[in-house]
């Protein structure tokens, strides 16, 4: 197999000749959703870190809620990453109090950002590092162009 697909395909026992399609379903998912938290957790340990370590001026990242909330009201963000379990209220405008589950897919859906919702042990550990908030900036490019792309997994 190709190096460059062997981290996208995931393997499981399965004998399709045997099976039919709902059974070969059911047996997958287990093995999918293996697969979607390793991808999830590898993609929460490289937010945190670039957040962390990045460049100070405008780093790749950001992690916490304040600082996703400002990068989402400053347009600057691609994808946002929270966890699934997402709680908190913040102040609005007019005083009241308005869910983070409410609010972050909002401030997502007027600048542009994707959501990631993750869930299992990269929720566990993006609300213990970052309250269960953290996002991908957009970037610059030499040229002066907005590059969109999602972060290499």
């Amino acid at each position: 197999m190709p190096e460059d697909l062997r981290g996208r395909v995931l393997q499981a026992p399965l004998n399709p000749a045997r099976l039919s399609r709902t059974e070969i379903a059911r047996l997958a998912e287990p093995v999918l959703d293996q697969g979607r938290r390793a991808r999830e957790l590898q993609d929460v340990h490289a937010v945190l870190d670039l957040s962390h370590n990045g460049p100070r001026t405008q780093p790749p990242a950001v992690a916490g809620i304040e600082p996703t909330l400002a990068a989402l009201r400053q347009r600057s963000v691609r994808v946002v990453v929270a966890a699934h379990d997402l709680r908190g209220r913040i102040a609005a405008a007019d005083g009241s109090a308005q869910s983070l589950r409410a609010v972050v897919p909002e401030l997502a859906r007027l600048s542009g950002a994707a959501v990631e919702i993750v869930a299992g042990e990269a929720a566990d550990l993006l609300l213990s590092e970052a309250g269960g908030l953290a996002a991908w900036r957009r970037t610059t490019a030499a040229n002066g162009t907005v590059e969109n792309e999602a972060p290499a997994a």
